[in-house]
């Protein structure tokens, strides 16, 4: 080996590696950057979150009930007050746009939402024009605020599924069913104090209440999974309270109308609902401040994380040797995690296709999984749907309340996966509503399975929180086409499955009927079991 052939090899032992060092530097910086971005995104997203909650919960009620204090009583002072609060909803709806703005984020839901919301506040801003000049009432504040208030909620709900950091998921969920408790407790107190104010509620008042109290219910029920959080345990314990407890007595009286209309019956009310307000305003005032907090710990996190990736870079430039065994660690670590945090990814976005309650699919889940699998499927020669719905399923809740109906509900999902077949797909389609995907079944195969699942539900005895046994029945709609099946196919199938549902609820219940067709051996069936 000549001297040349040496010099190269040393230089070679000495620059291949500095460049192996180098180019590991950079991917490391890379990796490190982009978890730089994502930690920073989830940061306005925390920002976006708060302030979107503040405007549904607080800004826009406080309008609201200015403008409620200025039609019952145009003093100078309740003009002042509602000329405020106006002034405090254009300034959190302008931070809002600028704050959107400056996150830099492009998706097609949110500028639907966002359009939406300029359609609602054009309708504010008539609104306010109509009060000015004496022509409003107060029995229109709700169709004038409410639809604002909601988009709103979808926005949080929609800013929600974004998040990637698993701390700042959690709280948004929390969030997102403190607010939709909250915005049906406003909504009950303004009815409910209308009621008492005007004697009694019309039909569209009334039915306008119950929503009301299912969406705080709902929100309330969605609660009890994160008991853990301080902030959602004040709130538990306050339902349970006799505050809360009078409230809902309130509530229930006026849509039996059986309450007494007496001075002293609206200032109770007026006094619960202030400490309810208050409370709320509180609570929701400190979780925003929680979200807010999250937001600045993950933007200290990646600058403080980004700052020790870039010096550690700076010093495997100077101590080549060291660097490289550094550089290699450190791109075994940054693999890992990124493996970690792919699978923590996945697992959130199963558990956003997963309903909570049955563990079947929910409607996304169902969409994204029915794809998959037809379009996977080789040799497929039938797609057959069934869906079927529990019977009298309201009166289980009226008569045993919301935990036995979730009992039910759970019961019922598992005798639908003891009996239908292993690789069909199940998603919990809404309410009491299920529904199966049968690839490679014919419609007379799918109707004898649906035969099946309803006996087995029919005989089974569900067990209730309260010891107490509980027989239910379900009606079964099915739908069938043959050929290769599609995406496109699926909702015409379920179109199809939803119409013989709905022969077999007026036939009778409790029934099989395929595409408007009942068949004669479940006469048969239902003889034999009598």
């Amino acid at each position: 080996m000549n001297l040349t052939t040496i010099k190269n090899v040393v230089m070679a032992a000495i620059f291949l590696p500095s460049l192996f060092m180098l180019l590991g530097s950079i991917a490391v910086v890379r990796t490190s950057y982009l978890e730089y971005l994502a930690l920073d995104e989830d940061k306005h997203y925390a920002d976006l979150l708060s302030q979107a909650g503040s405007i549904a919960a607080s800004v826009l009620p406080q309008e609201a009930r200015a403008t409620i204090a200025y039609l019952a009583d145009g003093s100078p002072h309740n003009t002042s007050a509602m000329h405020e609060a106006r002034s405090a909803m254009d300034q959190a709806r302008q931070d809002f746009y600028f704050a959107v703005s400056d996150a830099v984020i492009v998706d097609d839901r949110l500028e639907q939402l966002l359009e939406s919301w300029n359609v609602s506040y054009k309708s504010i801003r008539d609104f306010r024009l109509a009060v000015d000049s004496g022509e409003a009432t107060i029995k229109q504040i709700i169709a004038a605020y409410r639809p604002a208030a909601l988009i709103q909620l979808e926005v949080v709900d929609f800013l929600g599924t974004r998040v990637t950091d698993r701390t700042l998921l959690h709280k948004s969920v929390e969030f997102f069913n403190i607010l939709t408790a909250h915005q049906g407790g406003l909504v009950t107190n303004f009815l409910v104090r209308r009621s008492l104010t005007e004697n009694g509620l019309d039909v569209a008042d009334r039915d306008a209440l119950a929503t009301a109290q299912g969406l705080h219910r709902a929100g309330i029920s969605q609660l009890r999974y994160h008991t853990d959080a301080p902030i959602i345990h004040d709130i538990m314990i306050f339902e349970q309270s006799e505050t809360g407890k009078k409230i809902e007595r309130f509530a229930q009286a006026v849509l039996a109308n059986v309450l007494p209309l007496t001075g002293d019956t609206v200032g109770e009310w007026d006094k619960l609902q202030k400490a309810r307000f208050d409370f709320w305003r509180t609570k929701i005032g400190e979780e925003i401040a929680d979200i807010r907090k999250s937001g600045d710990d993950l933007a200290s996190r990646a600058r403080f994380h980004l700052m020790l990736v870039l010096g550690i870079s700076m010093t495997l430039f100077v101590l080549v040797a060291i660097v490289i065994i550094l550089a290699a660690r450190g791109v075994n670590l940054v693999d890992r995690l990124t493996r970690e945090r792919e699978i923590l990814i996945g697992e959130l976005r199963s558990a956003a296709q997963t309903d909570l309650l049955t563990g079947l699919y929910n409607r996304r889940g169902f969409e994204q999984a029915a794809v998959t699998l037809l379009s996977q499927a080789v040799g497929l020669r039938w797609v057959s749907i069934v869906l079927f719905d529990l019977d009298h399923f309201k009166q289980v809740n009226d008569a045993y309340g919301h935990d036995a109906g979730d009992a039910v509900l759970r019961e019922v999902a598992l005798i639908a996966r003891r009996h239908f077949r292993n690789f069909d797909l199940l998603v919990r389609h809404g309410g009491e509503e299920f529904l199966a995907l049968l690839p490679d079944c014919t419609i007379e195969e799918t109707v004898k399975i649906a035969e099946k699942v309803r006996i087995a539900i029919e005989t089974a005895e569900i067990a209730l929180p309260s010891g107490e046994k509980l027989k239910i029945s379900a009606s079964f709609g099915c739908a069938g086409r043959e050929d290769k099946a599609g995406r496109h196919m699926l909702e015409p199938l379920i179109k199809r499955a939803d119409l013989a549902l709905y022969a077999a609820k007026h036939s009778g219940r409790n029934r099989v009927v395929a595409d408007a067709f009942v068949p004669e051996n479940q006469d048969r069936s239902r003889k034999r079991m009598a």
